[in-house]
């Protein structure tokens, strides 16, 4: 099934990337805008919700690229691990 990045979805493969850059599970290349990105990325409080997204004037391709990527492999080894 195609992922549909929602509401929902979204801070699932944030927190996911987020858990995994902590546990250094994962590799980051020595690239400053991803570094940039990495780092600006925040959660903004609007009433009683919270957004996910980099501040105004910034852009967090490289950190949604590396969370899909993340659920891709995520996705990939528990299908394997099905046929096995």
């Amino acid at each position: 099934d195609p992922f549909r990045t929602s509401a929902q979805t979204k801070p699932q493969i944030i927190d996911s990337l987020a858990l995994a850059i902590e546990r250094t599970e994962i590799s980051l290349l020595p690239d400053p805008v991803q570094t940039d990105e990495l780092k600006s990325y925040q959660y903004i409080q609007s009433g009683s919700h919270y957004k996910m997204s980099a501040p105004a004037g910034k852009h967090d391709d490289h950190v949604i690229s590396l969370a899909l990527s993340l659920h891709g492999i995520h996705s990939w080894r528990k299908a394997r691990m099905q046929l096995l």
